[in-house]
């Protein structure tokens, strides 16, 4: 018996070019936030950051997620799923150091 999630991952689906594009951005995307939250624990400190732009990168980043795992598209359940976790832990040194 597999896995449930390896059947999120068997995308079989035909390639254009753009899903190659799109398939190298959400490996940008993936990383785009760690800089800020490398910063965000380095310094103990979230001064000058908004929480409502965190809240709405976890919520956007959850719909991306939910399509994601729609379409059978890895790169995006792997770049979604790490944008909202970024977000969260942000959103959470906010209160917590606040």
């Amino acid at each position: 018996m597999r896995p449930p999630f390896l059947g999120l991952m068997n995308n079989q689906r035909h390639k254009h070019a753009i899903d190659y594009v799109a398939d190298v951005n959400s490996g940008v995307s993936a990383v785009a936030l760690l800089p800020q939250l490398i910063t965000v624990l380095g310094h103990k400190s979230t001064v000058g950051l908004s929480p409502l732009t965190f809240f709405l990168i976890a919520l956007n980043s959850s719909v991306w997620f939910a399509y994601g795992i729609h379409r059978h598209a890895p790169p995006l359940i792997i770049s979604s799923s790490l944008n909202a976790l970024v977000s969260i832990v942000i959103l959470g040194a906010m209160y917590i150091w606040a």
